[in-house]
């Protein structure tokens, strides 16, 4: 037994240290680990505040203030808008699947189809396990699942990251992974603007979406990274 922990401990550290690739993914495991867990706690203190009550009077303000914004055009917009933020990530995921198929990067397909499913099911699952009622305004959209987090926050800010991610993995282009970073967050923002403005959500949902969309898009990363240095691993055998 100590035989193999020794070896094992070598192996590691080869991988892990006789290499600029093992030593970069190593050090990414590690800062994925540390926002993993700080992401994670966030999430559940933010939750909990939530919960108390503690930042009620604060949705209220913001609730009311873009109530009294609404006019039949913007609101015609704002429909538009999060009727894009529910539908244009999974139709764009399937389509980027797709050429990632066709270019031979079945991992990559996979990781980005499975990331944005399985992040919906767990928006959902937190829905069901908080269970907040919606906000008590006119609801200008139809919704029968419970308010907390907002799964279109969440869904839009996984989706936003890993495009941002792999544009710059596949193109290693920093001026088009900027340019594109800045417009995912111009989208992400506008999504959640819409929810808040159709009465479906507090800005405390939104908000949750968020952080729990950058808690499983960190979570994702610690896969890939994973299996890579599981790759790296191999070939000190």
């Amino acid at each position: 037994m100590a035989k193999k922990l020794r070896s094992f401990s070598q192996r590691f550290q080869a991988a892990a240290f006789s290499s600029r690739e093992g030593f970069i993914v190593v050090s990414e495991i590690f800062m994925g680990i540390v926002y993993f867990i700080f992401s994670l706690l966030v999430f559940i203190y933010f939750t909990q505040t939530v919960l108390n009550q503690n930042l009620h009077g604060l949705d209220m303000q913001i609730t009311t203030m873009v109530v009294q914004w609404r006019t039949p055009t913007l609101t015609a917009l704002m429909k538009l808008l999060t009727f894009l933020g529910g539908r244009v990530p999974f139709i764009l995921t399937s389509l980027l699947c797709i050429f990632l198929l066709i270019r031979r990067h079945r991992k990559e397909a996979m990781l980005f189809s499975l990331a944005l499913t399985i992040g919906t099911l767990l928006g959902v699952f937190f829905k069901y396990l908080i269970a907040r009622p919606r906000p008590e305004v006119l609801h200008l959209a139809i919704e029968h699942t419970p308010s907390f987090p907002s799964t279109h926050a969440m869904n839009a800010f996984i989706f936003c990251a890993l495009l941002s991610y792999f544009s710059f993995h596949f193109f290693r282009n920093k001026k088009m992974t900027a340019v594109l970073t800045i417009l995912s967050i111009l989208y992400v923002s506008i999504v959640g603007f819409s929810r808040i403005y159709l009465g479906v959500h507090y800005f405390t949902d939104v908000i949750a979406g968020y952080i729990a969309g950058f808690w499983w898009f960190v979570t994702v990363l610690l896969v890939d990274k994973a299996f890579i240095f599981y790759r790296i691993f191999k070939k000190t055998e």
